[in-house]
């Protein structure tokens, strides 16, 4: 099976960044974001729940994300995180 690229809008990244460095423990939040990529790249399509044509959202605690599926480039683009414990 091929994969799926998973891109996170740049700003995200320092949304991720500072929900790390706010964390009290950080590592909840490294072992979310590896097993988002992990779930994203394999399966996106069953990884959440569809919320639009190709709009989807999936938590993993502490992390609430919302991705878009481009099948057509086999791309996944993470919209949005935020932390899902607060």
């Amino acid at each position: 099976m091929k994969r799926f690229t998973v891109l996170w809008h740049p700003l995200l990244e320092g949304d991720l960044t500072e929900i790390w460095i706010n964390a009290g423990d950080p590592h909840p939040v490294e072992d979310a974001a590896n097993q988002v990529e992990q779930l994203l790249s394999m399966r996106p399509e069953s990884a959440g729940e569809q919320i639009s044509n190709r709009g989807y959202q999936l938590e993993i605690s502490p992390l609430h994300l919302i991705y878009r599926i481009h099948p057509e480039d086999r791309t996944v683009r993470v919209v949005s995180v935020l932390r899902s414990d607060i």
